[in-house]
């Protein structure tokens, strides 16, 4: 796959999901419509695609079949585990209708805890570098905020729902020790699940 074959893939995630906002998800009430539909860093890695989708309402990272792989038979739901440098982690096969088969790791969902594309993008971009940190492997990583997180919290939607109001602010979590795993799928949402 090239790099303008990457491109264009980036492009048509874009296209698919903007449309699946625009007819589906507008309206709905786990939008942030704050947040912008972006492809963020799809590169090719081990045969495969790997890359961050952002929409309004979710953050996942995406794994697509390289160009001469085919996972027609791959079935919907079915868990796959991939190795990174900074360890394993969980995905789901999933299928959509231009994009077909994929495999996703949900990062965070719904999207309230970013009241900008700017953090949105750079939350990605921190996340898809980390995946490649073996040093994650034997210890806690501890994120620390940054001005823009601070200044985004005075922005945030307090008002969609009483658990969101309840969450401790981004910039409080981003200061504790968090395990890899748990930054790599979404723990930041603090549900209280280690998983």
């Amino acid at each position: 796959m090239t790099d303008q074959d990457l491109r264009l893939l980036s492009d048509k995630l874009e296209r698919e999901y903007r449309r699946i906002y625009t007819e589906r998800m507008q309206d709905m009430p786990m939008v942030n419509p704050s947040i912008g539909i972006h492809a963020i860093g799809f590169h090719r890695w081990q045969g495969h695609v790997l890359g961050i989708l952002i929409t309004p309402w979710c953050m996942n990272l995406l794994c697509l079949p390289g160009a001469d792989e085919d996972w027609s038979d791959q079935p919907d739901l079915r868990k796959v585990i991939h190795q990174f440098p900074s360890g394993n982690y969980e995905f789901i096969n999933s299928t959509s209708g231009d994009t077909g088969k994929f495999q996703m790791c949900s990062l965070f969902s719904p999207m309230f805890e970013f009241a900008s594309d700017a953090v949105a993008v750079e939350t990605a971009e921190i996340i898809l570098r980390e995946l490649q940190n073996p040093q994650h492997q034997q210890q806690e990583i501890s994120a620390r905020p940054n001005e823009e997180v601070r200044r985004v919290e005075t922005a945030m939607p307090r008002g969609v729902g009483d658990d969101i109001a309840q969450r401790p602010l981004l910039s409080e979590r981003l200061q504790q020790p968090i395990s890899r795993r748990r930054l790599l799928r979404g723990a930041l949402q603090l549900d209280g699940d280690e998983s």
